[in-house]
């Protein structure tokens, strides 16, 4: 058990959590609710002491082994699997059978395992380093947006794993659904103050809700009480045969302690404006495929699409499917390989990538940022749009190099809200966002007028959702269903036989040599070819 008790922390002026504490039992998974720059993080680096409170303790039994994944991501080892091997000293063939399994759960191709991990993609890093924190033995994970980069598979293969992992857990994550099929408790970190449930993020954010409601109530009939004291003091203060009253509830007012008013929060609220225009065909692709290189390896063919004034295209998969390909060729960033990409004269379209966070100039503010994507210069106009960004004051006067992933999706965001746009293509737009942040986004999409496609692999999201599911299956295949991801769901559902059973601490290989392990998974993969080739017949031409 750890007993954080009483700590108060700060960064120069401002405090982050104040005379607060936390009790984690044993095999309690608690999932860890609260605003960007609320504390979350920092109560981390207090666990894994990387960071020191200013007042209180941290309780941490001897022998306590903490897992988490290292912030400067560094490789030591040729290739993929060893760096998975790396993080144990145990029997190598059990391992490897270990270490291939929870690759294939977290989405790795088979070819990537004899990989130089240094020559993976930045998402196949971060979820290499997921990879070798899972495999390590330890008492407490500490998982920071662990779904990040990953597909629904993987992701709902993570919440097998973590469901029937023995052991402490506290997750971080901006999908609801994933925290409430994991964990069993909810901590919200709110006004510098932790406070824990024993129920899922729905209930606990609901009871905090009803629990500040109840202390503004209280205030305000204290506070009634307040001024009818007051008003007796002043009125009667002089009349001699009342003195002995005047000055006894003199003497309780100064007793009396008056709870102190919640400060108003700060919410993230903004809508997506679109043109007025009479455009009803935005886009048309027209048999369109995609490779890279020479090689006859598409990551889609012959997709044929048509973008109306206010339709809703949802697109979800696999990763390595082609979908982020997709919505960079749909905005005409890359170019098709075959086919083309017809789009209205007058269309102006927002694009917000998955990995535009990078694009960000660092040495720009939030201000500059903002200022640079107006059509036009206007300064109250900036500054509107940092205010609804939650970037008001100074904060607009922030560096990108200093800011979080969050804050730095924010200002993405807000660059959209620069100008009108007839269509918003949007790639994994809540990767970074708190949960607060994505119903924001969830209700500004619903107001939105114009068009929307948007990749997500979030199902809490998809399940508010209402439009065209277009999915890109196993096969290269793509399938598409109008209605919810529910009736999607119904038809179609995800193909999981091909993901491996979860390597648990207490799973051992059988006991046998290299040789014919490595045999069985070969045998393995092989039946698994055999059933996609089986299932990969028939005209690949889709419409959507």
């Amino acid at each position: 058990m750890i007993q954080i008790s009483g700590i108060s922390i700060s960064f120069g002026s401002e405090v982050i959590l104040h005379d607060t504490g936390l009790f984690i039992n044993k095999d309690e998974r608690i999932g860890i609710i609260g605003r960007n720059g609320s504390g979350k993080s920092t109560l981390f680096n207090l666990i894994s002491q990387d960071l020191f409170p200013d007042e209180g303790t941290v309780s941490i039994p001897k022998n306590y082994q903490i897992g988490r994944i290292e912030q400067e991501i560094a490789f030591t080892a040729a290739t993929v699997i060893d760096e998975c091997l790396a993080v144990s000293g145990k029997e190598e063939a059990i391992e490897r059978w270990r270490g291939e399994k929870m690759l294939a759960g977290l989405g790795f191709p088979q070819k990537y395992l004899e990989m130089n991990p240094r020559n993976l993609s930045g998402g196949y890093q971060v979820r290499l380093c997921l990879a070798r924190v899972l495999l390590k033995s330890c008492d407490l994970l500490l998982l920071d947006e662990p779904t990040n980069y990953l597909d629904i598979i993987s992701i709902r293969w993570l919440e097998r794993y973590l469901t029937e992992r023995k052991g402490e857990l506290l997750l971080i994550t901006h999908d609801r659904s994933v925290m409430d099929a994991i964990c069993t408790h909810t901590a919200v970190i709110n006004r510098k103050k932790i406070k824990k449930y024993s129920t899922n993020s729905h209930s606990a954010l609901e009871q905090l809700r009803l629990e500040e409601v109840t202390n503004e109530r209280t205030i305000e009939k204290e506070e009634k009480k307040l001024e009818k004291t007051e008003l007796f003091i002043r009125r009667f203060r002089a009349k001699a045969r009342l003195a002995g009253m005047v000055q006894s509830r003199i003497k309780a007012l100064e007793k009396k302690a008056i709870p102190e008013k919640l400060e108003k929060q700060a919410n993230l609220y903004f809508h997506f404006s679109s043109p007025p225009s009479p455009l009803k065909t935005l886009l048309t692709a027209d048999s369109i495929s995609f490779r890279y290189g020479e090689e006859n390896n598409f990551l889609f063919e012959n997709l044929r699409m048509q973008v109306k004034q206010t339709d809703r295209i949802i697109i979800i998969g696999r990763n390595g499917r082609g979908k982020s390909t997709l919505c960079r060729v749909l905005a005409g960033m890359l170019p098709a390989s075959q086919g083309c990409v017809r789009t209205h004269t007058e269309l102006c379209a927002g694009y917000f990538g998955q990995d535009g966070i990078a694009g960000l100039d660092e040495s720009n503010s939030v201000e500059q940022e903002i200022a640079a994507a107006l059509p036009e210069p206007d300064i109250r106009r900036t500054r509107d749009i940092c205010g609804m960004m939650m970037f008001s004051g100074d904060a607009a006067l922030k560096k990108i190099s200093v800011l979080s992933g969050g804050e730095k999706a924010r200002v993405l965001l807000g660059k959209l809200l620069a100008k009108p746009h007839h269509m918003l293509i949007l790639d994994e737009p809540t990767n970074h966002l708190d949960m607060p942040s994505n119903e924001a986004l969830l209700a500004a999409i619903a107001e939105y007028e114009g068009a929307v496609i948007l990749v997500t692999h979030n199902e809490y999201l998809l399940h508010s959702l209402q439009g065209t599911f277009t999915a890109f299956t196993e096969n290269q295949n793509v399938i598409s269903i109008t209605g919810t991801y529910k009736e999607y769901l119904e038809k179609y559902g995800w193909n999981e036989q091909f993901i491996p059973s979860t390597p648990t601490l207490e799973s051992k290989a059988p006991k046998t040599n290299t040789k014919r392990l490595r045999a069985e998974i070969i045998q393995e993969r092989s039946r698994v070819m055999a059933v996609l080739q089986k299932k990969n017949t028939g005209n690949r031409k889709v419409d959507i």
